[in-house]
C-alpha cells in the first residue's frame, strides 16, 4: 500500500508540471513569420518578414542559412527605446525551471543597428531579464555579413509561478535607419535537476510496480 501511495504522488507531481510549463517555441523565418509579433513600446513600427536578405544566417548567426530572410522591426522615429516588438509563448512559467532564450541577429541596412532582449513577464508586467546592448555594423560597414548569436538563461522564481512570458526585442538607437533584424530565436525551459531526479524517481518506481 505504501508504494502504490507514494508512486501516485510522483505521478501526480510529474502531471502538474507537464501541464504548467511554457511551450518550446522556435522560429526561422524562412518563409515568413510564424506566431503573433506585437507592438510592445510605446510607438507602434511596422512588423515583417525581412523576404530575402544576403546579409542574414552567415556561419556565426542565424539559422545558417543565407538568403532565406528574417524578422524585422522597422522602426519609424528617431527615438531610442520606445519601439519593441514581443511574442507571448504558450503555456505557464514554473518556479525553479531554467528558461532559456536563445536568438540571432544580422543588420542589412547601411548604417549600424543597437538592440536589447528581453525576457518579460507579461502577467505581473515585469522585466525579468534584458542583454547587454548588441552594436551591429551595417552593410556599408563590412565585406562580410556580421551576426551575433547570443542568449538569455533565466531561473523562474516563486513570484514567477503560473504567469505568462513573453519575449522582445528593443531598438536602441535614435534614427529611424536602425531597424532590428532577427534571423531565428528558440525558447526552452526544463526543470531544475531536483525535479528532474524525483520525476525519474517517479518513472523508476512505475515500473517496479508493473514488475511485481
Amino acid at each position: 500500500m505504501k508504494t502504490k501511495y507514494t508512486t501516485a504522488c510522483l505521478f501526480a507531481v510529474g502531471t502538474i508540471s507537464a501541464s504548467a510549463v511554457i511551450t518550446a517555441t522556435s522560429d526561422n523565418f524562412d518563409t515568413g513569420i510564424a506566431g503573433t509579433w506585437l507592438s510592445v513600446g510605446t510607438v507602434t513600427p511596422g512588423i515583417l518578414h525581412d523576404a530575402t536578405s544576403s546579409f542574414d544566417g552567415g556561419l556565426t548567426g542565424g539559422d545558417l542559412l543565407n538568403d532565406d530572410g528574417g524578422l524585422r522591426l522597422d522602426t519609424s522615429n528617431g527615438t531610442a527605446g520606445d519601439e519593441a516588438m514581443g511574442l507571448t509563448i504558450g503555456g505557464l512559467m514554473e518556479e525553479g525551471r531554467t528558461i532559456t532564450f536563445s536568438y540571432g541577429l544580422y543588420n542589412d541596412n547601411s548604417s549600424f543597428n543597437s538592440v536589447t532582449a528581453q525576457l518579460f513577464n507579461l502577467t505581473d508586467n515585469t522585466v525579468l531579464m534584458t542583454s547587454a546592448q548588441h552594436i551591429i555594423d551595417g552593410t556599408a560597414s563590412q565585406p562580410t555579413p556580421e551576426n551575433i548569436d547570443d542568449s538569455l538563461v533565466y531561473i523562474a522564481l516563486n513570484s514567477d509561478e503560473g504567469d505568462v512570458l513573453q519575449i522582445r526585442f528593443i531598438e536602441n538607437h535614435n534614427n529611424t535607419a536602425r531597424d532590428i533584424f532577427v534571423d531565428n530565436f528558440s525558447v526552452t525551459s526544463v526543470p531544475e535537476p531536483s525535479t528532474t531526479a524525483l520525476l525519474g524517481l517517479g518513472g523508476l518506481a512505475l515500473i517496479l510496480r508493473r514488475k511485481k
